[in-house]
């Protein structure tokens, strides 16, 4: 039983680390890069390809934060679970 809460709790810290890193850092900054792109494309300091380009690599940070903060939950349940009671954050 305590064994199953100290690695929910561990999971849980885990998962919040990285929703927190993605969402705190690395959603911010491919959002910088890809306003510059735009800022550059739209001045013609870049052709559309490599506008498209900053478009496409910016997608899976998002999904990456996306799926972070769904581990997150997911830890704060499999927490609750083990805890026997309902935990919130």
């Amino acid at each position: 039983m305590r064994s199953d809460v100290v690695q929910a709790w561990i999971g849980y810290k885990t998962a919040k680390s990285l929703s927190d890193r993605y969402n705190l850092h690395y959603l911010e900054e491919s959002k910088q890069i890809l306003e510059i792109a735009q800022f550059a494309y739209e001045h013609g300091g870049i052709a559309l390809i490599d506008y498209l380009d900053a478009v496409r690599d910016s997608r899976p940070v998002a999904t990456y934060a996306l799926n972070s903060y769904a581990q997150t939950w997911l830890a704060i349940h499999q927490l609750s679970f083990a805890t026997a009671t309902q935990i919130l954050p």
